[in-house]
């Protein structure tokens, strides 16, 4: 995090392509090619850091606790209650001189993220304090899914199905006739398994198998996310990766996949209760253009140039509620759409990737606090995002570092807005648009993409 400063755009010298998904050996079908992201392992190796795995606030009926020494990380784990039973829910902290990031197993799900600033330390995303919190309101239909990983594909697939394997696939209705999330039993309710690849670098894996039918969806996967806390500049880099495993049958198969985490920020730390006044700009061009939704908010297939309408064109920066009854955004109550990212700066992007300069991709969106003291970057190497100004986020208690700041202790309308970095939604259905090929993996592919917050 920091205050201003954007960054050079770097050279384009990969096919976005290449970054989308990579073949590895299975069963002799594939041979070794070339591989856009490197392992999570080679980043964040640098500065002051460590991580740690604790338990960092009580939770509601707790059954038991457990606490072991693992090299120098600190693990704790919770028995908690969910409409499976009981589950061990475990807790990390990632830090470095500069900021902390928190996490817990339940959806692999980022709940604090504390940075210094000018005017002091700020928690900038929303959430709540105990994974309880998290799981009673994964039941509800109004579950915000503060901080978590949404999949197998997220955002709306229409007519909650898709055809693949020469068959159709129903995911359940949840959102009027289309399918939101993956839900109603998407990854953000999973329990991930959690690994500190090294105690003195400060990462953390979440990983979890998704088995053949689950939420609908055909193949077992195996879905894994990595959080790499950076320092100078405060960084967070998200990698995700998901590989279908071998098929039982001698047919083989092909599922989608689309993964992003549904973190809400609030650069002020809530001193500032709604995002409206915090100012958004989409810098030289690589952000070209925002899909048209039809009136049940799922994309009609086209392009539109971000000049066609006022409200979309953050070419300069301008505060993000400034715009909110211009037409097209007045129709959603504010921002629920995805822009489109210049292919040339995918291109820039996976290129600083393979080389290992993940801070030379490209800076697609821009974020300020409203007292501009505070900056946050977007890097990414998904073809788009989805920018959600928080409109639906429902009247819950906030965690108590917000609480303290906010009337009533809640978070409501517009708290946070959601830069969700994903392919678009309704890609597993729109081969004709070329988004298809994009979500879509065979047996012995994995699918990896990198998205960074700084």
């Amino acid at each position: 995090m920091k205050l201003g400063k954007e960054p050079n755009t770097g050279q384009c010298r990969a096919n976005p392509q290449q970054c989308m998904i990579i073949a590895t050996p299975q069963k002799q079908r594939f041979s070794a090619e070339k591989k856009c992201i490197p392992p999570a392992s080679c980043v964040g190796q640098s500065g002051n850091t460590k991580s740690t795995l604790q338990m960092v606030c009580p939770t509601k009926r707790i059954v038991t606790s457990e606490s072991q020494q693992c090299d120098q990380a600190e693990m704790a784990s919770i028995e908690t209650e969910s409409n499976a039973g009981p589950h061990k829910v475990t807790f990390v902290t990632l830090q470095t001189d500069q900021a902390q990031a928190k996490f817990a197993s339940f959806g692999a799900t980022l709940t604090h993220f504390v940075v210094d600033s000018p005017v002091g330390r700020k928690d900038i995303v929303l959430g709540f304090d105990t994974p309880q919190d998290y799981i009673d309101l994964s039941k509800t239909d109004n579950f915000p899914c503060f901080g978590c990983i949404i999949g197998r594909t997220a955002n709306r697939t229409s007519n909650a199905r898709f055809s693949l394997n020469g068959k159709v696939y129903d995911l359940g209705k949840n959102c009027g006739e289309h399918n939101l999330h993956s839900k109603p039993n998407g990854m953000d309710m999973a329990f991930f398994e959690t690994r500190i690849p090294n105690p003195e670098v400060p990462a953390v894996v979440f990983s979890y198998i998704s088995n053949d039918g689950e939420s609908g969806f055909p193949g077992t996967v195996l879905f894994s996310v990595t959080y790499t806390l950076h320092s100078e500049p405060t960084s967070l880099q998200m990698s995700y990766e998901a590989e279908l495993l071998p098929n039982a049958t001698p047919t083989p198969i092909k599922t989608p996949v689309n993964l992003t985490n549904h973190a809400y920020f609030n650069l002020s730390g809530m001193t500032s209760e709604t995002i409206e006044s915090h100012t958004l700009h989409f810098p030289n061009g690589r952000v070209n253009g925002f899909l048209e939704l039809a009136p049940d908010h799922v994309p009609t297939g086209l392009t539109c140039p971000l000049y066609t309408i006022h409200g979309f064109d953050f070419s300069n920066e301008k505060a993000i509620g400034r715009d909110f009854k211009e037409p097209g955004v007045r129709t959603h109550s504010g921002y629920d759409h995805f822009f489109t990212i210049n292919p040339s700066a995918i291109s820039s992007a996976c290129s600083a990737v393979a080389s290992q300069r993940i801070m030379n991709m490209p800076v697609v969106a821009v974020l300020k606090s409203p007292d501009m003291t505070l900056c946050m970057e977007l890097r990414t190497t998904t073809p788009g995002f989805q920018m959600y100004t928080g409109q639906g986020i429902p009247n819950v208690n906030a965690k108590m570092e917000h609480a303290e700041l906010l009337e009533g202790g809640t978070y409501g309308r517009c708290s946070g807005v959601a830069l969700e970095t994903s392919f678009p939604p309704n890609a597993v259905n729109r081969e004709s648009f070329g988004w298809h090929d994009g979500v879509v993996i065979g047996e012995g592919e994995i699918w990896k993409h990198e998205t960074i917050y700084t």
